[in-house]
């Protein structure tokens, strides 16, 4: 298993505890981007088939890119809640709720 594999693992069976019972887990999402097609790491899916969170995970300790993948990933999608993963413990999960700019229209 690679180094981002263990998170990802963890990750998965961190959501697999009977709290989130309501959600689906699944690996390498497809997500599109414009014209091309990106994988999130995962993303749980609630009971109407739509995203409630992706999931970007990076090895242990590395944060490189992945944040601007997961922000990339929200602002491609309508998916309320990220979360970066870079340490199997579960205590370590960076959330980032998806902000949406509005304005008020006179």
């Amino acid at each position: 298993m690679t180094p981002e594999g263990i998170v990802v693992a963890a990750v998965e069976q961190y959501f697999s505890q009977p709290k989130f019972q309501k959600f689906s887990t699944k690996q390498e999402y497809q997500i599109k981007m414009g014209s091309d097609k990106r994988r999130a790491d995962v993303v749980l899916i609630n009971s109407k088939g739509n995203l409630a969170a992706i999931v970007e995970c990076k090895r242990q300790g590395v944060e490189g890119s992945g944040i601007d993948q997961l922000k990339s990933y929200l602002s491609a999608t309508d998916t309320p809640l990220g979360i970066f993963a870079n340490s199997k413990e579960p205590d370590s999960l960076t959330f980032r709720l998806r902000v949406i700019r509005w304005r008020e229209i006179a």
